[in-house]
């Protein structure tokens, strides 16, 4: 080490001075190692799984098994109607740099293509699919009008309690694959969520259980309480749109059938999706109208969870306010 030049320090000082700035150095070298340490920490954490989930259903099993240990990443934000979903560029950046990419499958994310079908997990593995629900002689008016995205199967298994407890089985499984050490995290979490959505299925049950055979039949908008009317005993005499998607626009055909229906069959309510827009509200009041008769229209959360602070941001009171407006508008009251 170079001595101090100052002439101020001469003898015993001067060295008592380059003892000083040894012991610097010596700090100055250890604060460098511990900088060291710590960005290649932050490498590590920069290594935690990055997880891409296609809907807000999904985000939310992947939060609850993986919480803080990864990134997670959703396509398509709450409050938007996933048939209308398109990617953005960041979307795709989104799914080419991900660990895992989680989707419903179904045919519900029609408008992905995947370079690596490695990593692309499809919740909906080992679920019964319903089929969409199309009359055969009438194949060219749902061709005509765009009804052949999801493939002729339902995509909205996330009605069905039972369906998401298939599904956070088949994502922890991958997590558990991905990240070994956190495995018994993972079994925990999911130990704890699968609880919960049981307690959930008996409360929804129970809901349902006083309503009579007779008035537990109803009218949609399009086919998306298919799963819940399956678990829970109820009938779907019809649809406005014999579409999977509520963006399909219905063949007149379609409108006199359903106004038949009506007048002939004693529904006393139909149900549509808040994402299905103005235009199917509309529908729906024309219907009724045409068919003279007090029906009610009840609009339902359906495509995704809904916004922070409102009723059914969660999945659990997504299923139980829905419930709540389902019994409430099929009750005698």
């Amino acid at each position: 080490m170079p001595e101090f030049r100052d002439p101020r320090f001469r003898g015993p000082e001067r060295w008592r001075v380059v003892r000083h700035a040894s012991r610097f150095r010596l700090a100055l070298l250890f604060g460098l190692g511990c900088m060291r340490a710590a960005l290649a920490s932050g490498v590590e954490e920069e290594r935690e799984l990055k997880l891409v989930a296609s809907t807000s259903f999904i985000g939310e099993l992947c939060e609850a098994l993986a919480g803080d240990d990864a990134h997670i990443r959703v396509l398509m934000p709450r409050g938007l109607n996933p048939h209308s979903y398109q990617p953005s560029p960041r979307d795709l950046a989104a799914i080419e740099d991900a660990d895992r990419v989680f989707i419903n499958g179904l045919g519900l994310e029609y408008q992905l293509r995947f370079s690596d079908d490695s990593k692309l997990i499809n919740i909906s593995e080992g679920i019964g699919a319903l089929a969409a629900d199309h009359d055969e002689h009438e194949d060219t008016d749902a061709q005509a009008h765009g009804h052949n995205e999801h493939g002729g199967v339902n995509p909205h298994l996330w009605f069905s309690p039972k369906n998401m407890m298939a599904g956070i089985r088949t994502i922890r499984t991958s997590l558990s694959d991905a990240n070994p050490e956190m495995d018994e995290v993972y079994r925990a979490r999911e130990k704890e969520y699968l609880q919960r959505l049981r307690l959930l299925d008996a409360q929804v049950r129970e809901a349902t259980m006083n309503l009579d055979e007779g008035s537990k039949r109803f009218v949609t908008d399009h086919p998306f309480l298919d799963y819940f009317a399956r678990d829970y005993g109820f009938e779907i005499v019809g649809n406005i749109v014999d579409s999977v998607s509520d963006q399909a626009e219905p063949s007149a055909r379609e409108i006199s059938k359903l106004v038949n229906l009506l007048k002939e069959e004693n529904i006393r309510a139909i149900f549509i999706s808040t994402s299905s827009g103005r235009a199917m509200k509309s529908l729906a009041e024309a219907v009724v109208a045409e068919s003279d008769r007090n029906i009610r229209i009840i609009e339902l959360s359906a495509g995704s969870l809904a916004p922070i602070g409102e009723r059914g941001s969660d999945y659990f009171d997504f299923i139980i306010y829905n419930t709540e407006l389902i019994v409430g508008a099929l009750s005698e009251e």
